[in-house]
């Protein structure tokens, strides 16, 4: 049977509170949090659910796992609460332990879902909010308003919610699928450090940027998107892409298959711009061993440039460890999805 609301959350709060009693020896679990880390996602969450577990043993966490559970009445609420303990090395002695609280919400609860919260959460911290695969949309933009930062990852929401979320936020916004283009980002700016070549940043006349292909989203990738967005909004073009001088910008995304390579990953980006002596062209790109990126700048003002950059993976969990412990350009990635939207929109 299902249990009601108020029950269920009278219980959570009463084995929250005897984690934390000494058991029949005397003894505590020795206690650490830091921060409130609110996890929603979908019924099919494995792989999610791994990388949360990563991410709140680094950070010392008062974990919520939350859901919506069909199977339940749409007024019910099921939770349960344990200790997550890392252990001292090379031993079986507790060395710090923190909250795990896991909440399936029936239909309705959603709605109720920032106050539920608000009563399990610890006051004194900061909360954040990560949504992950399947997050159920309305306990997300229930719980969105009320934390202190919120991560998300486009590629799995999509470009045009994300941006409506980071348009409704006052919290600090990061978006996992921007933080993967980094690189990217970083190598493109590259191509205009040199003063002569600073000019082609007003008379870029065209973008075509090559990712994996994604069968099971009809080929889109996110992190494409927010490349041509961040190039579009640092430029000053309009939504219908054309630059600050009204000339249009011929802009293409295009997907291959490609084996080693996550799907939507970026493996590609070739641009084109003007000089007054002649044109400028740049490529930068995916090798095969998906560790390096090449980088490759051809102009009329120094023989052509070629250089390789190494660009060590990083796994999902050191992602959002970063996401949560930065508080830096938050501007810039909600300037990047704002030009998003209106570009799509145009489209």
């Amino acid at each position: 049977m299902n249990t009601p609301v108020s029950d269920a959350l009278g219980r959570i709060e009463r084995e929250l509170r005897a984690l934390w009693q000494p058991d029949e020896t005397g003894n505590t679990k020795p206690h650490a949090t830091t921060l409130n880390l609110v996890a929603l996602h979908g019924q099919d969450g494995c792989a999610f659910l791994e990388t949360l577990e990563d991410v709140a043993a680094r950070l010392g966490a008062r974990t919520f796992v939350v859901n919506v559970d069909g199977r339940l009445e749409p007024w019910a609420l099921e939770g349960d609460v344990s200790a997550v303990c890392r252990l001292e090395p090379g031993s079986l002695r507790e060395a710090v332990c923190a909250e795990r609280v896991t909440l399936r919400f029936g239909s309705m609860v959603g709605k109720r879902a920032a106050s539920i919260l608000d009563s399990l959460v610890e006051s004194s911290l900061p909360t954040v909010v990560f949504a992950g695969p399947g997050a159920p949309a309305s306990v997300l933009d229930a719980l969105a308003g009320a934390a202190g930062a919120l991560v998300i990852d486009s590629a799995e929401l999509g470009v045009t919610r994300a941006a409506e979320l980071a348009q409704r936020q006052s919290a600090q916004v990061h978006d996992l699928a921007f933080i993967r283009t980094r690189r990217w980002r970083e190598m493109l700016a590259r191509v205009f450090d040199e003063p002569a070549l600073a000019p082609a940043l007003g008379r870029v006349r065209g973008l075509r940027v090559l990712h994996a292909e994604r069968t099971e989203h009809r080929g889109a990738s996110a992190e494409a998107e927010l490349l041509v967005a961040w190039l579009g909004a640092r430029l000053g073009w309009t939504p219908g892409l054309s630059d600050a001088a009204g000339q249009a910008v011929e802009v293409s995304i295009e997907s291959q298959a490609r084996s080693g390579v996550i799907p939507g990953c970026m493996l590609s980006v070739a641009l084109t711009a003007e000089l007054p002596a002649g044109r400028l062209s740049a490529r930068v790109e995916r090798d095969a061993d998906g560790e390096h990126l090449s980088w490759t700048v051809e102009s009329p003002h120094a023989p052509t440039q070629v250089r390789r950059f190494a660009t060590p993976r990083r796994d999902d969990a050191e992602l959002v460890e970063r996401a949560i412990r930065s508080f830096q350009a938050d501007q810039l990635l909600r300037e990047t999805l704002a030009f998003a939207r209106s570009w799509k929109a145009h489209a």
